[in-house]
């Protein structure tokens, strides 16, 4: 199998449907504005990629795997649009570009954000609606809504930014496991769930991945002041990240024969950024 062309393939057909979306005909500016910006930011899409791969090893992708894929790009979109925030990570760049409150305002931003959230849930459910297998696509979006709030991705958050949270590897396992794990967990999951097959292996592959993900980001970024370095030493987390990546790699080689995954998982481990 040719990986990149495979990637670039379902990048192809993920962009092409999520831009057909965001035309946005009934959004006032400059909220449109800052919608499209946030989202045609030139993300590299690993998320909505893997979810449709892993969707296709069991069926053809449809429309209602569209537009769960791109519920889940635009769920994280929204999530980068918030972290970026003065009142959050407060960053000026986000991509190589202005981040969406610098060019908007802060007070778009904020709002920004909260369309994007309310979008992905619209997408979601005309997914829901769509789908021919209703039992499936409920478990789908369930699956969604727990890892959008409060026990999921917001709750990493609030950990990440607590001022008086102490820095151990506890409270990593937790931030990498909500904030970025339960993504790239929905992204098999949640694809696995919605093509009616056994998601156990699917699940721990997916926290395996966001894992791993966020642990080569950790790796790269010596100036994050969160930084598994804090804690432990460069040699001790690249001891971890192998050992995890190995992991990854057996069981997705259980779950995908034709090694897209397993190049998937080197592919992010050996990125420059």
């Amino acid at each position: 199998m040719n990986f990149k062309s495979v990637f670039d393939n379902l990048k192809q057909t993920f962009e092409q449907y999520l831009f057909s979306l965001i035309k946005l005909p009934d959004v006032p500016s400059p909220l449109k504005e800052s919608m499209q910006y946030a989202l045609e930011g030139g993300g590299k899409r690993v998320r909505p990629v893997l979810f449709l791969y892993t969707y296709s090893l069991y069926k053809e992708i449809d429309e209602t795997a569209l537009l769960f894929a791109s519920a889940l790009e635009i769920l994280h979109n929204y999530s980068l649009v918030h972290d970026d925030l003065p009142c959050m990570d407060n960053d000026d760049y986000r991509r190589g570009r202005l981040t969406v409150h610098k060019v908007f305002g802060e007070d778009i931003a904020t709002l920004c954000g909260d369309a994007l959230l309310n979008f992905a849930f619209e997408k979601a459910g005309q997914a829901l609606a769509l789908s021919t297998n209703k039992e499936n696509a409920i478990k789908c979006f369930n699956e969604f809504a727990t890892l959008a709030g409060a026990s999921g991705m917001i709750g990493g958050q609030i950990v990440d930014i607590s001022p008086n949270k102490t820095l151990s590897m506890q409270t990593l396992d937790y931030i990498y496991k909500n904030k970025t794990g339960k993504l790239f967990c929905y992204s098999t999951k949640g694809a696995t769930i919605l093509a009616g097959k056994d998601e156990k292996d699917a699940e721990k592959l997916g926290y395996l991945i966001g894992f791993i993900f966020q642990l080569t980001d950790d790796l790269l970024d010596d100036d994050n002041a969160f930084s598994i370095l804090k804690v432990i030493t460069r040699k001790e987390a690249e001891c971890i990240l192998e050992s995890k990546k190995q992991e990854a790699i057996s069981l997705a080689g259980e779950i995908d024969n034709k090694g897209f995954l397993t190049q998937f998982i080197q592919a992010i481990t050996e990125r420059k950024h």
